[in-house]
């Protein structure tokens, strides 16, 4: 990641994480797969876990992901592969990115996570206006 970085234009500005397992440090939590209830019940930015939550300690949150991924032209995401698949930490994190496509902004129209709320949500006129991918036109690309 860091020999990736250095071979860059001088001139971008370079944001870089490493979100591997560290001892006594928040991990990404899993996803609670609000959008197999409804996508409005899915709020952008992820809302199931909060920020500096001592309980539920949350890396996404407590690394400001959201708002940095937002900020960012293009994304490059670098990782191990293990047994043939991403490591449970990049799944862990693209499961919580499922609210980006399509996700409420809004989370006062459902009281946080009243499901009936969301579905009728979901249901209304307003939902397709609401309804939007947050980070249409960004670039991705995998490293593994």
């Amino acid at each position: 990641m860091v020999r990736m970085a250095e071979r860059l234009p001088q001139e971008w500005e370079i944001d870089y994480e490493d979100l591997g397992n560290v001892f006594s440090r928040a991990r990404i939590q899993s996803s609670n797969a609000c959008v197999f209830t409804a996508m409005a019940l899915c709020v952008w930015p992820c809302n199931c876990y909060e920020n500096a939550n001592k309980d539920e300690p949350d890396l996404m949150w407590d690394l400001d992901l959201y708002a940095r991924l937002d900020l960012a032209d293009a994304w490059a995401i670098l990782g191990p592969v293990n047994w043939h698949a991403p490591t449970s930490n990049l799944k862990l994190m693209l499961d919580r990115l499922v609210c980006t496509n399509g996700g409420n902004p809004r989370e006062e129209l459902i009281d946080h996570k009243n499901p009936e709320k969301a579905m009728r949500l979901e249901r209304s006129p307003e939902w397709g206006e609401l309804s939007v991918n947050h980070l249409e036109g960004r670039t991705v690309g995998f490293f593994c």
